[in-house]
């Protein structure tokens, strides 16, 4: 019982570490200071 529990907890880690490799390669961490200045720009230029 306690070999299953380390295996899947082994499984767990090694799909949060692919997604986060996946992810960094995709360049979705690229672009970390522009995220916090969102709030600032207006998507409706007619008001």
């Amino acid at each position: 019982m306690i070999f299953y529990l380390i295996f899947l907890s082994i499984l767990a880690g090694l799909v949060g570490f692919l997604s986060y490799i996946y992810h960094a390669k995709k360049g979705y961490f690229d672009d970390e200071e522009s995220i916090k200045y969102q709030i600032f720009r207006e998507d409706n230029p007619d008001n």
